[in-house]
């Protein structure tokens, strides 16, 4: 068997702490959890035998859905502290013989991420592609996920006449998985946050994810402009929505774009995944928020 195969197996039997930022430790008297307050107890946790802090997310967000509507993918929510912050959390952290790994949001945007602002300004505009659109609703799965919330999984942006896919909430629009740059942009974001020392990441809501990647995404539609996302083929849709197929092709998807820094992001996945169905040994809200990227995963 080769080494690779073997070598820097430390996520099979890592003790995992999953905690939110926000809920764990107020390091500065303003009520809200941060990474000063967190950095405060590290060795509290390495006292209880945690090699591994699993973050919930931190991000810069508009705040509708627990911190999974980011509007900033390179930067730390103001409520909890300064990337400087984090980067001292991080020190912290690794000086204790801990890794940390964190979720990874990139199935969709706030609708008040600069990115959909920008799309949202025309079919011609720049960053229309980087989101799904459609003249009229596409196929609708055989249940929305908040089915208390939404009745479809299309909503109608007025400005433009046309309909944009959101597999979760409204105000989190589907970025298009199908345009190169997208993936080049997640590629990116995973480089940006381990070059800070992530080990490796938590991938939020992988099914959707990659449901509507196909070989004909890839094809351009013209000089220098990225397909759009067409229809899945029959019964693809239902099929990702059920999970764990779908799984291995997400990990092709990542590699592929991310090369080596993806290595532990879909091994991790599984490994986290299962983690959050048994909910992290945080407070309620962060089981809460665990048992919803639990059924996301």
């Amino acid at each position: 068997m080769r080494m690779t195969y073997t070598s820097d197996l430390w996520w099979k039997n890592a003790v995992v702490y999953c905690l939110d930022v926000e809920t764990f430790k107020d390091g500065d008297g303003d009520g809200i959890g941060d990474f000063r307050g967190l950095t405060q107890e590290i060795d509290y946790l390495a006292d209880l035998g945690v090699t591994c802090l699993w973050l919930m997310p931190f991000y810069p967000t508009a705040n509708r859905d627990d911190g999974y509507d980011v509007t900033d993918f390179y930067s730390v929510d103001p409520r909890l502290g300064t990337l400087g912050d984090f980067v001292e959390f991080m020190r912290t952290a690794h000086d204790r013989g801990m890794r940390v790994i964190a979720d990874l949001v990139v199935n969709h945007t706030s609708d008040r991420h600069p990115w959909f602002l920008e799309a949202r300004k025309g079919k011609d505009a720049p960053m229309r592609d980087w989101f799904v659109w459609k003249d009229e609703p596409g196929p609708e799965p055989e249940q929305v996920v908040f089915p208390d919330q939404e009745d479809s999984v299309w909503e109608r942006d007025d400005r433009s006449g046309q309909y944009y896919l959101h597999s979760f909430y409204k105000h989190q629009p589907d970025l298009n998985m199908g345009n190169p740059e997208v993936r080049d942009e997640i590629s990116r974001i995973l480089g940006f946050w381990m070059e800070l020392g992530l080990a490796g990441f938590r991938v939020d809501a992988v099914p959707f994810l990659i449901e509507n990647v196909s070989p004909q995404l890839g094809a351009a539609r013209g000089p220098g402009r990225p397909a759009r996302v067409h229809d899945p083929p029959q019964g693809q849709l239902g099929a990702a929505r059920r999970g764990e197929p779908a799984v291995q092709g997400a990990g092709q998807l990542l590699r592929r774009r991310a090369g080596r820094r993806a290595h532990h992001v879909l091994r991790l996945h599984r490994h986290a995944a299962g983690l959050a169905g048994a909910g992290p040994p945080g407070g309620g809200a962060a089981r809460g928020r665990a048992a919803r990227t639990a059924g996301r995963a």
